[in-house]
């Protein structure tokens, strides 16, 4: 977290030593399953709403470190929906044209 208050993702070694306060945070992937979704919670609570876990350096509020778990998990979820798809074996295009 910059002096500013902006959270800065995936920042260099250069970059986090100008920071007043970052934090390493692990968060669980979205399960892909067959299961019935309520079978996918821990006490109610989706499983990739959790943090596998978190490492903070430096000094940050409470409301500071929500707020980087917030932009974090966002980032996260976004990225791993692009990966799951891009991954994903391609249907190969059906032929419009008659033989």
């Amino acid at each position: 977290m910059a002096d500013t208050g902006h959270v800065l993702l995936d920042p260099t070694k250069q970059e986090e030593e100008k920071m007043k306060a970052f934090v390493y945070l692990v968060f669980p992937n979205k399960p892909m399953s067959v299961l019935p979704e309520e079978q996918l919670c821990i006490t109610g609570e989706r499983l990739e709403h959790g943090i596998i876990t978190s490492v903070t350096h430096g000094l940050m509020s409470v409301e500071d470190y929500l707020y980087c778990v917030e932009r974090g998990r966002a980032a996260t979820g976004k990225l791993s929906d692009f990966l799951r798809k891009s991954l994903q074996p391609q249907q190969p295009k059906e032929s419009t044209a008659a033989a």
